[in-house]
């Protein structure tokens, strides 16, 4: 038996005294034996008895038993109890013979779990033990020390396969004695729940006949106070149904005596438990007719047709279901609502593949304190929220004090790991992600291109340039700054010239000093959407020479690219000549611009001066150091082999338009296969680069990367668009 110190120390009863000592001594401590006992004990004999209880109570008291630590891979035991209202049990490990408590878990049962049998309330406990003792059934072998076939009853057999248990037969009390206690005290302070002071009392009823239907109620205060409403329903009810819209409330069904197999009873029966779960307290309870006759008068005057006479009767024109679930401003039923119905009273809902989703799904979740949460196979349980909770936690976690505007995988591992969850977490912070404004202003640039890669072909020398500007570079003579790039599609000749602005009248000066005077009219001529090139007088100079001007991307077009490759070789190699004195860098122009030119091309296997001129050009190295050519060099059969290349240069130019040809094809594959689309739609809202539309804006290293929104006006191929503002006024250069 189990002794309370504090009680023997006062004594409660001598049964319960005499009874420990003698139990210590080794007798049975039955009370009939232990009357028998101190009637057979002489005064003498009962005072060395109270001295011994003394001493044996102090060193109890001395060595209270306290929980133990364990050794990883130790093995341990579980002893299971249960009673009428609690379960509970107990973790030991055994020490040297002796049984040391480790932990302990109690449960008090409610609802169905009250009705279950023993044995069942026995596994419970178990699956109890192994979902709070977690930790130690992952990290150490158990033993269920029980006198139960639990082994072959457990229905928790799936959840509990991940851990190492094993069942073996109780053949001593031992620390079951502790589970025992656990159970008993939990049933106690279950029973010791304080009542409330006072409560709110409502007599209701309902009734239906072929005259009409209605519903009676009687409110009655603590103070003696009574509320009376008679009610007159718009619709066809049946009794129980007229009692249930009374109050939503039937007492055999909800107190689960009867079965609620009716699709509308269903639906009562589940909102009444919704709205019950909301009271601090609340009973129900079947009263005789005689105890609720008013409510039952008002009921019979609410289904009685209506009469001059008869008092105000309030009209009830819909079931409270049907306006609880589509009236205007209700929160519409979310998927944590269908989890805690189906897991309180089993109610699907009305969709077919909703309700076998459910059925499938139910074992992971738990309800705890009547809030849903998820099972883990990493985390503890995770708090389930609904949609309104879960864009809350998204907004403070993105963006809030803690925030740090992750992307969307990186916030939804972050929220599973805080301990929330909700079906389409990812999904939802990945959209939130993308909304953000913040996110989107400061956003990298993407470095996969869009659209398959445009290949601009020439068929013909000098018929297509590319011009670009370079610049600004320190002031060199005549505080030039900037340099003008021209480069012909077909040979890759390149011109350049350094200038001191760059304005409309500049281009048009370069274009007809170094293009048009030397290599005649081209046929067009490719820019970026400078206002150099994009203004009305350089456009009316392209269009009185017959010149077509078309126009590149905004910011680093690949149209233009052969033009932003030649401005990289020429930048890189100023950059090697004028190291020391940079403001030389117009001196070194001109050696750079030849080197261009007499280097072979990759895609033609020619340089741009044997397909200009018809041979190769000779360098300086070769006066120095004299190669064949030049020693073998006759002024007369020279002449005739450079008429004879100018004959068959139309040849070699119709080689390298071939080459040229495979070459783009060859790097349109490598290039394509790293195209992620971006499709864009007409009418769709998008951003473009800050330094684009306002280049002074985009300096700083807090300056937006992007702005907008802009409407997408006309797509005039894809990759290319034209773009309003959001009032509809165009958007100029794009």
């Amino acid at each position: 038996m189990w002794l309370n110190p504090t009680k023997c120390a006062f004594g409660v009863t001598s049964g319960k005294f005499l009874g420990f000592i003698i139990h210590e001594r080794g007798i049975d401590a039955n009370p009939e034996k232990v009357r028998a006992i101190i009637n057979m004990q002489s005064p003498r004999t009962i005072k060395d008895l109270l001295r011994l209880n003394r001493r044996i109570v102090k060193q109890r008291l001395a060595n209270l038993p306290r929980l133990a630590s364990v050794s990883p891979g130790e093995k341990l035991g579980l002893y299971l109890a249960a009673s009428p209202h609690a379960v509970s049990s107990v973790l030991i490990k055994e020490s040297s013979g002796e049984q040391l408590p480790i932990y302990y878990v109690s449960h008090t049962l409610s609802g169905p779990e009250g009705r279950y049998p023993p044995i069942e309330k026995l596994a419970l406990a178990l699956v109890l033990s192994a979902r709070k003792l977690r930790p130690y059934f992952q990290a150490h072998p158990v033993e269920v020390i029980t006198d139960q076939p639990l082994r072959q009853l457990l229905k928790w057999a799936v959840e509990l396969g991940e851990h190492d248990i094993r069942y073996v037969p109780r053949t001593a009390i031992k620390a079951q004695a502790v589970a025992d206690f656990i159970a008993e005290l939990t049933q106690a302070t279950n029973e010791d729940l304080e009542q409330p002071p006072e409560a709110w009392i409502l007599h209701v009823d309902g009734l239906s006949n072929s005259k009409g239907a209605g519903a009676g109620l009687v409110l009655l205060a603590p103070d003696g106070r009574s509320f009376e409403r008679s009610l007159r329903f718009g619709f066809k009810a049946t009794n129980n149904e007229a009692e249930y819209e009374a109050l939503l409330l039937v007492a055999e069904q909800l107190s689960s005596a009867y079965e609620a197999r009716d699709p509308t009873m269903a639906k009562y029966l589940a909102q009444v438990r919704d709205l019950t779960a909301k009271f601090p307290y609340f009973t129900l309870s079947n009263v005789p007719r005689e105890e609720n006759e008013r409510a039952d008068a008002l009921a019979k005057l609410a289904s009685k047709p209506t009469c001059k006479t008869c008092p105000k009767i309030e009209e009830l024109p819909a079931r409270a279901i049907e306006v609880a679930t589509t009236a205007p401003g209700n929160a519409p039923i979310t998927w944590v609502h269908e989890l805690l119905r189906f897991k309180r009273d089993g109610t699907l809902p009305h969709d077919e593949v909703v309700a076998r989703r459910l059925r499938r799904t139910h074992a992971w979740y738990a309800e705890e304190g009547g809030r849903l949460y998820r099972r883990s196979f990493t985390y503890p349980l995770l708090r389930c929220l609904e949609p309104d909770e879960a864009q809350t936690v998204l907004a403070e976690v993105h963006e809030g004090v803690c925030g740090e505007h992750s992307g969307g995988r990186t916030l939804a591992h972050k929220l599973l790991r805080q301990g929330y969850y909700w079906p389409s977490m990812c999904r939802d912070a990945k959209a939130y992600a993308q909304r953000c404004g913040a996110c989107q202003e400061h956003a990298r640039a993407p470095r996969q291109p869009a659209v398959p890669l445009s290949p601009v072909a020439c068929a013909w020398p000098f018929a297509q340039w590319g011009l670009d500007l370079l610049g600004p570079f320190p002031p060199a003579s005549g505080q030039r700054k900037y340099i003008i790039v021209g480069v012909d599609y077909f040979t890759k000749w390149v011109e350049a010239e350094p200038l001191v602005t760059i304005t409309e009248h500049q281009m048009k000066k370069f274009v007809w000093r170094n293009l048009v005077t030397r290599f005649g009219l081209p046929k067009a001529i490719i820019t970026d959407n400078g206002p150099q090139f994009a203004g009305r007088r350089f456009r009316e100079f392209c269009a009185s020479h017959g010149i077509q001007l078309r126009f590149s991307s905004v910011a680093h077009p690949q149209t233009n690219g052969l033009v932003e490759v030649t401005n990289r070789s020429i930048l890189d190699g100023l950059k090697r000549r004028v190291s020391a004195a940079r403001s030389a860098w117009t001196d070194e122009l001109p050696s750079i611009l030849w080197s261009l030119r007499t280097t072979p091309k990759t895609a033609t296997g020619e340089s741009p001066y044997s397909l200009t001129f018809g041979t190769e050009a000779v360098l300086p190295p070769e006066m120095t150091i004299s190669t064949l050519r030049i020693r073998s060099f006759v002024e007369k059969v020279s002449n005739e082999g450079l008429r004879a290349s100018l004959d068959m240069l139309e040849e070699r130019r119709a080689d390298a338009h071939l080459k040229a040809l495979s070459y783009q094809r060859a790097v349109a594959r490598v290039y394509n296969r790293k195209v992620r689309p971006r499709p864009i739609k007409l009418g769709d809202l998008v951003l473009r680069k800050t330094e684009v539309s306002n280049p002074t804006r985009a300096k700083g290293k807090l300056a937006p990367k992007w702005e907008g929104p802009y409407r997408v006006m006309e797509v005039v191929r894809p990759g290319t668009y034209r773009l309003t503002s959001m009032d509809g006024s165009p958007v100029p250069r794009t």
